[in-house]
């Protein structure tokens, strides 16, 4: 695939956006760059970011990129899409519209309105996929996300077939990571053998260490496979092939 542009946005913060960008999409996709619509700074971080009000450089960094990642953050979502609407053959560029959603109600109330904004720019709803994130597979997706599923503005999405949900399971791995003070990216790149470090140390406090950054590492493992499989039912619903695969 040599040209693929994505939208992830939601009117919601705090709804996983990051997550499916930055630990979703673009480990998986091949030569994928990460775009970030954002207000300068206001995450806190050093990337390097658009704002939805420089529309000629965001239009251009699109163009630019073969195959990009559009991080929309909540606060630039309105000044965006009006851009959009003003730049028909820039929205046909745009392959896919991503929301992601978590459980909590204003977020669904917000992913609707999210679909609604998209829909009177006349894009097409086989354009659009809702992730569930923070899904609990001990209850059903319809009992999580309800509004999703009784909404009669969505019923386009055919949220009720199982290959039009997506979900992310809710984990623990995150919160523990933080209180650790490990950054994702030090995880993933972890290759260190904690069993061999803990039986060569007597020290208790660098074994209760060790242990914390073992226990990470294994639920990585196991986050990243169910990663891998909301990514793989993605992509044969968007019919995507990539030389990796």
């Amino acid at each position: 695939m040599d040209f693929l542009k994505i939208v992830v946005l939601n009117n919601s913060g705090n709804v996983g956006k990051s997550l499916i960008c930055e630990r979703l999409l673009q480990p998986r996709i091949p030569n994928s760059s990460i775009i970030k619509i954002e207000t300068i700074n206001a995450d806190g971080s050093d990337d390097e970011k658009l704002s939805a009000k420089n529309t000629v450089e965001v239009r251009t960094q699109i163009d630019m990129t073969d195959i990009c990642i559009v991080d929309v953050g909540a606060s630039n979502i309105e000044t965006f899409l009006n851009s959009l609407s003003k730049m028909t053959d820039t929205i046909e560029d745009i392959d896919l519209f991503i929301i992601p959603t978590t459980p909590k109600a204003k977020q669904l109330t917000d992913t609707v309105n999210t679909v609604l904004s998209l829909e009177s720019l006349d894009i097409p709803t086989e354009k659009i996929r809702i992730i569930m994130n923070m899904y609990d597979s001990d209850f059903a997706v319809e009992k999580q996300y309800p509004l999703l599923f009784s909404d009669t503005s969505l019923s386009e999405l055919c949220l009720d077939k199982m290959e039009n949900q997506f979900v992310i399971p809710n984990t623990e791995l995150f919160d523990l990571a933080l209180e650790a003070e490990l950054d994702y990216k030090n995880i993933v790149n972890d290759d260190n053998d904690y069993r061999a470090l803990i039986r060569a140390t007597k020290d208790k406090n660098e074994r209760t260490n060790l242990s914390v950054k073992r226990t990470i590492k294994s639920l990585f493992k196991g986050f990243d496979l169910e990663l891998d499989a909301c990514f793989d039912k993605l992509a044969i619903s968007c019919d995507w092939v990539f030389d990796n695969k």
